[in-house]
């Protein structure tokens, strides 16, 4: 079922390069980046609210569906929707996007976990 989640995702993904041209997004600014990673913090404090089951790689495995230790965009969008519930009202798509510019520095469409790890170090 992991796989058959992970290719949807992956198809989604694809989907999303056709659609939305990440050339003409600009990479969020460092401000950004660190207020949606406070964001996402407190959202995962809501989640878990058990201090020793709240880590990030632990958020980030449940989206990681092929266990590859890579995310793609969706996968990103989906922790942030659909794990972490947050709205486009909280968390616009424009906002998804030009954080994910910022953090997939090297244009590959995924992000490894250490990366995640770094976004989210940038809490204040």
């Amino acid at each position: 079922q992991r796989q058959q989640a992970a290719a949807a995702l992956r198809a989604e993904t694809a989907a999303l390069r056709h659609h939305v041209d990440m050339s003409n997004i600009s990479p969020a600014s460092e401000a950004l980046v660190r207020d949606l990673a406070n964001l996402l913090t407190r959202r995962m404090d809501w989640m878990y609210p058990d201090p020793q089951a709240r880590n990030w790689y632990n958020v980030f495995k449940r989206v990681d569906y092929d266990g590859s230790g890579l995310i793609s965009m969706a996968e990103f969008r989906v922790m942030i929707r659909e794990l972490l519930g947050l709205t486009s009202g909280q968390v616009p798509d424009r906002v998804i996007n030009s954080v994910w510019r910022r953090l997939d520095t090297d244009h590959s469409g995924h992000i490894s976990s250490g990366e995640f790890g770094v976004f989210m170090c940038t809490c204040t």
